[in-house]
């Protein structure tokens, strides 16, 4: 009856792996691709889901370097939510990957201050990683990691990592204590952007956290910002 039963949840899990891997695909009209035509990912999910049904982190990293990126990245997914006993070796995998699937994996898993000041030293050597490691830092960073960030808020201005960085600052900044200078550096840099989505990153820490928390100055400085951008000129903004 247990082995029935276990077969049940692997037939369920697979079928629900395939429609994760797939959705939002498109084929070359626009369509949704739904068909699962690869015999790769008929042969080697229900292995995948097995190995992320037992908890087995050396199993599921078996399958990140798969030759079939729908599987490597299915396995990364997988990692997110397993028990890893030692993450120095990850750290290095994801390094080696450099997939936004495989920065989410790590980003779910507690780390160290050392582990923590190294991403900080491989974000400044590795622009082109930046906004994965941005994604750790902003689930996984300390007060220490506010202020590496805010010194590098000029930096990230402007780049392709830009709003990876607000959202990582926006969150340390909601959870641990940030000074009135960080918060200003903050705001002064908010509105240098025209897309709605950045500016929303950068004030996600203001609109999500407790409004007692900022100092008179930084709510005049905030609504001055907001004024001369043009207050009820975007929705996603004003929200």
């Amino acid at each position: 009856m247990a082995n029935r039963f276990n077969y049940v949840l692997i037939s369920i899990g697979l079928l629900l792996l395939i429609v994760v891997a797939r959705c939002g695909e498109v084929d070359s009209n626009g369509s949704s691709a739904t068909a699962i035509t690869d015999s790769a990912l008929t042969a080697t999910y229900p292995d995948l889901y097995q190995a992320i049904f037992s908890r087995n982190a050396a199993h599921v990293l078996s399958f990140t370097d798969h030759q079939n990126e729908q599987i490597s990245r299915q396995a990364w997914r997988g990692l997110a939510q397993t028990p890893v006993d030692s993450l120095s070796s990850i750290i290095e995998q994801v390094k080696q990957d450099r997939s936004q699937e495989a920065w989410f994996a790590l980003s779910m898993h507690d780390l160290s201050k050392e582990q923590l000041r190294h991403l900080e030293d491989y974000w400044l050597d590795h622009p082109g990683q930046r906004a994965g490691i941005s994604l750790v830092l902003g689930r996984q960073g300390d007060e220490q990691t506010v202020e590496f960030l805010t010194n590098q808020i000029t930096k990230a201005t402007g780049s392709d990592y830009e709003q990876s960085v607000a959202l990582a600052l926006s969150r340390l900044m909601n959870q641990f204590e940030s000074t009135e200078a960080q918060q200003a550096e903050v705001l002064n840099h908010a509105f240098v952007s025209s897309d709605p989505q950045r500016i929303r990153a950068w004030l996600y820490g203001f609109y999500r956290g407790d409004e007692q928390r900022l100092l008179p100055a930084i709510q005049d400085l905030l609504y001055n910002k907001w004024k001369s951008y043009g207050i009820a000129s975007s929705t996603e903004v004003d929200q």
